[in-house]
């Protein structure tokens, strides 16, 4: 049986709908996260954290969230105390964030 033009087009617009949704409540709850990892971060900061693998997986989340328009301030702030800690982790974190910028 094949479908009419109009049944294809309503089957992929309420595809895109709920694809949409999705995002936005997946982006909400990372949204409500933001103000705990940030106030990690500046506690592995101001307790001088110097762990490459803790902070390299916090700038890996990062990374992952500015994808949906969070986290840039936060992982601007990390990667910059990283420079002090791992300047080899730090210019690959700088290069990352540069990709994912011109990704935009």
């Amino acid at each position: 049986m094949t479908r009419s033009k109009d049944e294809s087009g309503d089957v992929y617009e309420r595809m895109e709908r709920t694809i949409t949704n999705t995002i936005k409540t997946v982006r909400g709850i990372i949204e409500k996260q933001m103000p705990g990892l940030r106030t990690e971060i500046e506690s592995m900061i101001r307790n001088k954290v110097t762990t490459s693998n803790v902070i390299e997986n916090t700038l890996d989340t990062l990374l992952g969230v500015m994808g949906m328009g969070l986290g840039e301030e936060e992982f601007k702030m990390l990667n910059q105390y990283y420079s002090g800690v791992n300047k080899k982790g730090y210019r690959f974190y700088q290069r990352e964030y540069k990709k994912l910028k011109r990704e935009k």
